[in-house]
């Protein structure tokens, strides 16, 4: 009566192994959605008798045994959930890139064990499972510290440049509506987002990386997307003409000025017209007494 009783019990999992396979994203497999239906039928039944009388090919002791069984693994299961989820969320998440085919393929190979079908097997062995999933977890750590470091080094480097383009955007927003200057204003936004998503981050260790059960380091690196760094650089050179044509077109105004004022001689008017020409550290001094000079004067 006891067995009979602890076969009853497993009827009541279903609704937690049906609310795991929804999170895990994939159906119950079809031998499972069957025994389910018959624990449902043993549950209905008043003793092993009653139960003969209404299905008596399940009353059957191997049935009976095979339930027994189904229900242990369910249970095993439901027991395991946070591992299971905590597995194939960080499976799931990967950063990784397409070159990539190792850590890839040993990640699908590790996913494919964490379905409701291949978790149901007789043979599964959860401890098994998660020894190998701290093993990918450990190798994925080697090569996305490996990454994340060689990004912190192009970081470093690209700071003097970050610095410089910043001072350019700035320029090229702050001259460009008085000397209607058009065409930059998708630019500008563009650069300074770039720009500003550059961030730079320590140096990290494998034992940093595994401190945490994220796929990535808390400074949102991924070794999967364009990084930061490259997508600036894409608009440097954009930004770099830009604002080449700009100080151009306000040399030549700044030099017409020049030369129109009655109060100056020719060599005065020549040597301050040579000095306008050259308007390369103009991003470094600018300020808005500046620019509203340079209003008046170009007014």
């Amino acid at each position: 009566m006891e067995y009979f009783e602890r076969l009853k019990t497993f009827a009541n999992l279903k609704q937690k192994l049906e609310n795991m396979a929804e999170e895990l994203g994939k159906d119950l497999p079809e031998h499972a959605e069957k025994s389910l239906a018959q624990l449902a039928t043993v549950k209905e039944a008043e003793s092993l008798e009653n139960l003969a009388e209404m299905d008596a090919d399940l009353a059957h002791y191997g049935n009976l045994e095979r339930l027994e069984r189904f229900g242990k693994r369910v249970e095993r299961l439901i027991k395991n959930s946070d591992r299971i989820m905590e597995m194939r969320k960080f499976i799931s998440s990967l950063p990784l890139p397409e070159y990539e085919r190792t850590l890839t393929f040993e990640a699908e190979a590790l996913g494919a064990k964490l379905t409701p079908e291949a978790l149901l097997a007789e043979n599964t062995n959860i401890d098994i499972i998660y020894m190998e999933f701290e093993r990918l977890r450990h190798d994925f750590a080697e090569y996305y510290v490996k990454e994340h470091n060689s990004y912190q080094d192009d970081v470093r480097n690209a700071r003097e440049r970050l610095e410089n383009a910043d001072r350019k955007a700035t320029a090229l927003e702050k001259l460009s509506p008085f000397l209607q200057f058009r065409g930059t204003k998708v630019l500008i936004a563009d650069a300074k987002k770039a720009i500003k998503n550059v961030k730079a981050c320590r140096d990290i260790s494998v034992s940093d990386f595994l401190d945490s059960m994220r796929p990535y380091h808390s400074c949102n690196f991924r070794p999967d997307e364009k990084s930061p760094v490259d997508i600036f650089l894409e608009l440097e050179d954009d930004l770099d003409m830009a604002y080449k044509k700009m100080s151009r077109e306000l040399s030549e105004r700044l030099s017409h000025a020049i030369i129109k004022d009655q109060d100056r001689d020719d060599i005065d008017k020549l040597t301050d017209s040579l000095r306008v020409a050259d308007l390369e550290k103009l991003p470094e001094i600018l300020s808005d007494d500046m620019i509203s000079l340079l209003k008046r004067i170009l007014s």
